[in-house]
């Protein structure tokens, strides 16, 4: 006797035939699913408000906190690994990966209170000449690999060089004509490296002097360091009056551009500039830290610089990246035996001040 085959069950939206447990599983994991979305999207609350930004500082104040910085780091020690690229005179490229330290003296360039004294319309303030020294800044960054030297830069009141020891190339200029100097010439400035850094006085003469700009809802301020270049007095009266100065179109020179945030008030981009307005060079100053000094640990209130560096020399196709491990305000040795002058020995010297030397 066959038995009877049993009765398949069917779908049915009720709860009481077998297929409505079918329906509730697929129509309740659905609800499950939309529940959790739900959760993980009402655990986010409403959008946050955008940060409030800080007043906006006046560029007096502005100038003068950042020149009361680089009193404050006089003297400097950096130490960390840096990366060189760059194409040499011959196309040729040059990879260096190396240990690196900079010392850096501006002690007799700076000093207190380093506030600018005359502030004009606009934004616009410059620094009395009895704030500055005669004097120019120093200093020297040595590469190392193994104990063995590897690339050198540095500067004094006289000569700025270049040292390839790898290429048994050394590349030397007149400090007071470093201005002057074409692009191509050699592969990297010390003046040009020093200025990226944000670590000098703006304000250095009574023919420089610095405009600030910002927009009040921008998180960053901008400095614009300007230098005169040609000046003329006329009189105002038939010459038997007082004299005013006159300014002529294209008699000024956009030195450099420094991008300041308003919330830490530190110096995050610099950008440099040739007497035509064309942009040469850019550096990223990235993870302030405090500096210590005389041998102790760094204080939180103390002045700070940048340990991620990244510079780029278009002009001269090279890039440096820097990232420090220490940083001091002691040099460990005198500046006059620290700063002078290396004997060249061995290598091939360039003298980039001759216009033979200048590329085609």
């Amino acid at each position: 006797m066959r038995r009877a085959a049993p009765e398949r069950p069917r779908l049915s939206a009720s709860p009481n035939r077998a297929g409505g447990g079918c329906f509730h599983r697929r129509w309740g994991g659905l609800a499950i699913g939309l529940s959790l979305l739900g959760l993980v999207t009402g655990c986010s609350g409403p959008p946050r408000k955008p940060r409030e930004l800080p007043p906006l500082p006046s560029a007096y104040a502005e100038i003068h906190q950042l020149n009361a910085r680089a009193f404050a780091l006089a003297t400097l020690r950096l130490t960390g690994t840096l990366k060189l690229h760059y194409i040499d005179r011959l196309g040729n490229k040059q990879d260096y990966q190396v240990h690196g330290v900079l010392l850096v003296d501006q002690s007799r360039r700076v000093s207190p209170p380093l506030i600018p004294l005359v502030k004009s319309a606009g934004g616009a303030a410059s620094v009395s000449r009895r704030q500055t020294a005669a004097s120019g800044l120093k200093m020297l960054l040595v590469g190392t690999y193994l104990g063995q030297d590897v690339v050198e830069m540095g500067l004094n009141r006289k000569v700025y060089w270049l040292i390839e020891h790898r290429q048994g190339v050394a590349y030397i200029g007149s400090t007071a004509k470093a201005d002057r100097l074409p692009p191509g010439v050699m592969p990297l400035r010390p003046t040009r490296v020093l200025a990226l850094l944000g670590i000098t006085a703006l304000s250095d003469s009574v023919r420089q002097y610095v405009v600030m700009g910002a927009s009040a809802d921008s998180p960053d301020l901008h400095l614009f360091v300007v230098r005169r270049l040609r000046k003329k007095l006329f009189s105002t009266n038939g010459g038997r009056g007082s004299f005013q100065q006159q300014v002529f179109p294209g008699s000024a020179w956009l030195q450099r551009e420094l991008t300041v945030d308003r919330y830490t008030g530190q110096i995050t981009q610099v950008m440099l500039f040739d007497r035509q307005g064309r942009a040469v060079a850019r550096s990223r100053l990235s993870d302030y830290r405090p500096v210590a000094a005389g041998g102790q640990k760094p204080v939180a209130s103390g002045p700070r610089v940048p340990f991620h560096i990244v510079i780029r020399y278009p002009a001269g196709r090279a890039t440096l990246r820097w990232r420090l491990s220490k940083a001091a305000l002691t040099l460990r040795g005198k500046p006059k035996f620290i700063f002078a002058t290396p004997s060249f020995q061995g290598v091939r010297v360039i003298d980039v001040d001759d216009p033979a030397n200048w590329p085609k």
